[in-house]
């Protein structure tokens, strides 16, 4: 099965830090299944977590909050609004996040 691989972590930002780099030893990862409906991770932000980095094994949508409910959407097609972001398989992503959120996941159609 496909997997979304998650890692909640802090930014690490100082006066020299131009840009939010997640803080190495402050980490907490899990790994959520990718199927037809939407699954939510177990794991929620904790107080002073303010990024997530997220990888994709398969095309997916997900989406980011204190009660996340991915949908997916249509590529291609004329624009939707249903607060969802899509992640390419094989890629890299950062978000910011507040306390107490957490991440959903379903496979693109």
């Amino acid at each position: 099965m496909a997997t979304l691989y998650v890692n909640f972590s802090r930014a690490a930002l100082g006066e020299e830090t131009f840009v939010p780099v997640p803080y190495g030893p402050a980490a907490r990862s899990e790994m959520i299944d990718i199927g037809g409906t939407s699954e939510v991770g177990d794991i929620s932000a904790a107080a002073g977590e303010d990024v997530i980095e997220v990888y994709a094994d398969t095309d997916c949508w997900i989406q980011i909050g204190a009660a996340p409910v991915a949908t997916a959407g249509e590529l291609g097609s004329a624009p939707q609004v249903n607060d969802c972001r899509f992640l390419p398989a094989s890629t890299f992503r950062e978000y910011a996040v507040d306390p107490g959120h957490k991440i959903a996941v379903i496979a693109a159609s």
